[in-house]
């Protein structure tokens, strides 16, 4: 019998065990300290100043489109070598996938046929980093730019990735990272938006938990009775449709304790 070779294996000590753990004695098990945490260890690693946790990249990325205002008739430009979460995000909001092929040195996006594929339906560019490395993303960037549209950093891959003295998910107007059990660190399921944009970052938090406002998008815990002004001020009201992509905090405290050993890992 030949033994199996895994594709992936989480890394996962005492340590993440202890912190699931202490995360489920607490009385907040969805939006809560854990969770901020956990964005605030990601975005600062992406050298961005937020971070928006999510139930999946995938879903990271759907938001990630949404908050753009990506929708029908739109094309967004991707590569066809990555998972498929990287077109279908793109089908979700009503809008076609166009493929560049890859350059064969990193297996990402080729900015060289990039220009090309962009014509005056093009609304972003989803540059994907596969395998862990890091895109070309200052070329990406620059034909973005001439273009005005934004760049969109698929970086499900590539946590702690770096491109010239970069990291990645600091490159596109947003980035979005992964944490399935395949990926550099996990969550279980799990994905985090990271940007600089102060209402993006609001959108997507607003997004996530069924288009309630932000930043009050923590449910009502029942500690006091809510009167007329606690409804109008947010956290029962709904302002756009929205999902629930929400990261409980047991899985933001399993990612906390992974971020602590990143490098290690």
């Amino acid at each position: 019998m030949i033994d199996e070779i895994p594709l992936s294996r989480p890394d996962v000590t005492q340590r993440e065990i202890d912190a699931v753990v202490e995360a489920l004695k607490q009385p907040r098990l969805s939006i809560g300290p854990m969770q901020e945490r956990f964005e605030a260890a990601v975005a600062s690693t992406a050298g961005r100043r937020h971070g928006v946790a999510v139930s999946s990249g995938t879903a990271g990325l759907h938001l990630a489109l949404l908050a753009l205002g990506i929708g029908p008739g739109d094309e967004v430009v991707t590569t066809p070598f990555s998972f498929i979460a990287s077109a279908n995000c793109i089908l979700y909001t009503g809008a076609t996938p166009v493929f560049v092929d890859i350059d064969p040195v990193s297996l990402n996006i080729d900015p060289a046929r990039l220009e090309a594929a962009i014509t005056e339906r093009t609304k972003a560019v989803i540059a994907v980093e596969v395998f862990g490395n890091a895109a070309r993303m200052d070329e990406c960037r620059a034909v973005c730019a001439r273009h005005e549209i934004p760049l969109v950093e698929d970086c499900c891959e590539a946590l702690g990735a770096v491109h010239k003295d970069r990291p990645a998910g600091s490159f596109g107007r947003v980035g979005v990272f992964a944490f399935y059990p395949n990926k550099q660190i996990t969550t279980g399921e799990g994905g985090m938006i990271v940007t600089d944009d102060d209402a993006l970052a609001d959108l997507c938090r607003s997004l996530r938990n069924h288009g309630r406002p932000a930043p009050r998008t923590a449910v009502w815990n029942g500690s006091s009775p809510a009167d007329a002004n606690d409804i109008a001020a947010g956290p029962l009201v709904h302002e756009r449709l929205g999902f629930n992509y929400r990261m409980s905090e047991i899985n933001a405290a399993l990612g906390l304790a992974q971020m602590e050993r990143l490098s290690e890992i």
